[in-house]
């Protein structure tokens, strides 16, 4: 069972760690794919607490849902990075709508 929540899990609670190795597999270990973790921890943490902070003011929601944009903007920009590396087809609409509600933060791997 630990198998297939546990991925699941980091990749939701964590999605930068997902970032920096998608990063890392396209540009190597690099200062582009730190940076692409880095970013990626920093929309992500400052969406949690400016929406953490909506609860006491309204007005921080909007925001805190500005830097969830940010994450989403950069995760299709890896993704249409990778696709571009590897020749994969796809299109960079379905990358930003299935990032758009985190439908890709968490997929069953086949062994």
């Amino acid at each position: 069972m630990w198998t297939s929540v546990s991925p699941c899990l980091k990749a939701t609670l964590a999605p930068f760690h997902g970032m920096y190795n998608a990063s890392k597999g396209i540009n190597g270990d690099s200062l582009r794919a730190k940076m692409d973790g880095l970013l990626g921890m920093v929309w992500f943490v400052l969406w949690i607490v400016f929406v953490g902070l909506s609860a006491k003011d309204g007005e921080w929601t909007y925001i805190g849902w500005s830097f969830y944009m940010f994450l989403v903007l950069h995760i299709t920009q890896l993704r249409s990075s990778m696709r571009a590396a590897h020749n994969i087809y796809g299109r960079g609409l379905h990358s930003s709508t299935s990032q758009l509600n985190l439908s890709r933060f968490c997929h069953k791997r086949t062994p």
